[in-house]
């Protein structure tokens, strides 16, 4: 959203969390992007979500993908296979910064459609892995 400033802020709050996942890019960007065999697993490469909101997450990418570009991200835990993971979201890299001396892109993105069951698999996620959810502080009081 633009601000009377002119600055692009985010509609949702953000949750950080490190979990990894596996990324490939999602059937609209496939056309124009693809990543090569020696990047990953099974046209999949290993990334790391860094955090996530209602709106979307960041995630640590190993390899350059353009801005517009759909991913597809899951989270795998463990016991988990990729037909049912832990947050399986289609995306839209938004924002796009380079980190490190060994190049790692940390893509900002936002989910293409949310949809009831994406929302489920969000707080599902934020409650079991951020030291702050609501069920840890109500077990405290």
């Amino acid at each position: 959203m633009a601000g009377e400033s002119g600055l692009t802020v985010r509609r949702f709050e953000r949750h950080e969390l490190q979990l990894e996942a596996l990324v490939d890019i999602d059937e609209a960007s496939k056309e124009i992007v693809r990543f090569s065999p020696e990047s990953g697993v099974s046209g999949m490469i290993r990334a790391q979500v860094r955090d996530v909101g209602e709106g979307g997450l960041s995630v640590a990418l190993p390899v350059f993908v353009p801005r517009r570009t759909c991913l597809r991200v899951r989270i795998l835990e463990a016991g988990q296979t990729l037909d049912a993971p832990a947050l399986d979201a289609h995306v839209r890299v938004m924002r796009l910064r380079m980190e490190g001396a060994k190049p790692t892109y940390i893509a900002g993105c936002a989910f293409v459609q949310r949809t009831q069951a994406l929302t489920e698999q969000v707080q599902a996620l934020l409650k079991a892995h951020r030291p702050d959810a609501p069920n840890e502080r109500e077990a405290a009081a």
